[in-house]
């Protein structure tokens, strides 16, 4: 504009990201980057160059369904999810915020120098923010608020990309509702899974805790959720159940709290509230629900596959509450997990008594994340197994997992990941077939920033 030349909409959106790009190179690593120049453009797809452009309320109402739609795509690409309600909450917030609750904020700075007027203001302010994030809270809440969907092909949603512009082209191109079709894949198409016979195994990473998933060609089993903490962080939220819906996931058949330690049960509560679960169990009372106890003998098949409870008998005394963990073991054609949860010595020699050879297990997540008073020899023996998972959060503070622990497996010829250095680790077990290698996610997905030479 200063040297007097005429743009068109188009090449200055293309001008200011390239500008963006040339200050900073990474911002394309950023969902924002991506979401912010996506809803622009959007926008001046869906309005602008009309002959008869709308006007008034009527063009602030159509910005949000533009928006809310162009950008569906791109949000499940990032997140899995895309907002329902986003078209709502933008036309009651951003005038909200425009054109009061900025200008507020700005007046009241500049009564500084009057405490009395100032301090009336700041108390203004104060409730109108509060006021926003109650209203915002009850949004979210909403059973409609979100729609979630599982992971795709990226085909799938270039696609429905594809469809949204075409939907979002001016009323006199013949064909628009065709854009529609284009969306259809994101309805039909169906996530993989596990064949008869066969299971996936998914060790996921909440840190210094424990949770991992059981899928069947038709069940989901949960063993654990993961870490909760006083400020409300749990990873059933921000792990757990973002996994499950990944997987297209909205129900679980049966879930198992080996223990009611909080790195194991914090998450509970919140995975209650998000999914439907048919059945609890567990090896201690729980506080967020009735569950049943956790009983050796117990066992079940799903699709070819067995599983089975082998610790606690109901008369067991432990002086450890962690030995009256559920320990479970599931096996297919394709090989056996064992489940220890937090058993430690005592629990180990009872297993290693009662059951004997039948503790053999292809994989092996390990007992009380490895600690020093766990993995025993007469246990790491007879177990024998092919992959050691530790799950341990990174520095944690316990030290785990311990050396000695870690060199009495390596020993045994096992090869041990953790989730700490690996993030989650999954297994694909197929009838039929040799046990495949893990899946790291840390190697399946690493980033610019990873050094070459770690998990090589």
């Amino acid at each position: 504009l200063l040297l007097g030349r005429s743009l068109t909409i188009g090449r200055s959106l293309v001008l200011a990201l390239f500008g963006v790009v040339l200050v900073d190179p990474f911002a394309t690593f950023s969902a924002g980057f991506w979401l912010s120049f996506g809803a622009v453009g959007v926008i001046l797809l869906a309005l602008g160059g009309r002959l008869r452009p709308v006007k008034g309320w009527r063009n602030w109402g159509r910005i949000q369904w533009v928006v809310a739609l162009g950008l569906a795509p791109l949000l499940f690409i990032l997140f899995n999810r895309a907002s329902l309600i986003a078209p709502l909450a933008n036309g009651i917030l951003v005038p909200w915020f425009s054109l009061l609750l900025v200008p507020l904020i700005l007046v009241t700075l500049s009564t500084l120098k009057l405490p009395v007027v100032s301090e009336w203001l700041f108390s203004l302010v104060e409730a109108s923010a509060k006021l926003t994030l109650i209203l915002l809270d009850w949004l979210s809440q909403l059973p409609f608020a979100m729609l979630f969907r599982p992971e795709l092909p990226l085909w799938i949603w270039l696609t429905a990309a594809i469809g949204a512009i075409v939907l979002l082209m001016p009323k006199g191109i013949p064909g628009r509702l065709l854009g529609l079709l284009l969306f259809t894949p994101i309805l039909l198409y169906p996530p993989p899974a596990p064949q008869q016979g066969s299971y996936m195994l998914t060790l996921l990473d909440v840190g210094q805790g424990l949770s991992c998933v059981v899928e069947t060609a038709e069940h989901v089993l949960v063993y654990d959720t993961g870490p909760a903490f006083p400020s409300g962080f749990n990873t059933a939220e921000t792990v757990l159940v973002p996994y499950l819906r990944s997987r297209g996931i909205g129900r679980i058949d049966r879930l198992i709290v080996s223990n009611s330690d909080r790195d194991h049960a914090g998450g509970v509560k919140q995975l209650i509230r998000e999914m439907a679960i048919a059945e609890v169990l567990a090896g201690e009372t729980l506080a967020a629900t009735a569950a049943a106890l956790c009983r050796s003998g117990h066992s079940w098949d799903w699709d070819g596959v067995r599983f089975e409870l082998l610790h606690p008998r109901p008369d067991d005394t432990f002086s450890k509450a962690n030995d009256r963990s559920c320990v479970l073991k599931v096996e297919g054609p394709g090989g056996t997990v064992l489940l220890a949860g937090d058993v430690e010595r005592e629990a180990e020699q009872r297993l290693v008594e009662r059951h004997g050879d039948s503790l053999k297990a292809d994989i092996l997540v390990v007992p009380h994340h490895g600690s020093k008073t766990s993995s025993t020899e007469p246990f790491v023996d007879l177990v024998d197994p092919e992959y050691v998972l530790v799950p341990v959060g990174y520095r944690n503070r316990f030290g785990f997992p311990h050396a000695s622990v870690i060199e009495r497996w390596r020993s045994s010829g096992a090869q041990i990941f953790n989730t700490a250095e690996s993030g989650a680790i999954q297994f694909h077990v197929q009838a039929g077939d040799d046990l495949p290698a893990p899946q790291r996610y840390r190697m399946t997905h690493r980033r610019f920033w990873s050094s070459a030479g770690v998990e090589e």
